[in-house]
């Protein structure tokens, strides 16, 4: 005597808008958390001299993914640039560090570090003072 064997195979298609598979995917992928510290910068002299000076930033993925890192900027700089040891992508519980300079001189000036990546928050700022104050 044979037996048969019957097999059925579903196939379940949703339809979705345009744009929705993107949402759907960016909803099931977790974003990794970063944290920036000091939360900001400051640097006050006192003429004659006021020669600026260098401060670090670190960048810290607290996870749960990889962080990809898109820039790390000052967009409007004036006396402030920044190197950085941060490369495209950090992984999880991984740190770098961001060493900004300001170049003193006279007068006051403001600006942000500004970090684009892939977490949660991006962009993420950290406020840049510098002043050179005279003491009366």
């Amino acid at each position: 005597m044979k037996t048969l064997t019957s097999i059925c195979v579903f196939t379940i298609a949703v339809l979705a808008p345009i744009g929705a598979p993107e949402v759907l995917r960016s909803a099931t992928t977790e974003q990794p958390t970063v944290s920036l510290s000091p939360t900001e910068l400051e640097w006050v002299q006192h003429p004659p001299s006021c020669p600026g000076g260098q401060a670090v930033e670190t960048l810290t993925n607290a996870g749960p993914g990889e962080l990809d890192i898109s820039d790390i900027a000052i967009p409007v700089g004036g006396g402030f640039s920044q190197t950085n040891t941060c490369g495209s992508t950090l992984g999880v519980e991984e740190s770098c560090s961001i060493t900004v300079t300001w170049r003193g001189g006279g007068g006051s000036e403001l600006a942000q570090l500004v970090v684009t990546d892939n977490g949660v928050g991006s962009p993420q700022s950290v406020p840049l003072r510098g002043f050179c104050i005279s003491i009366i």
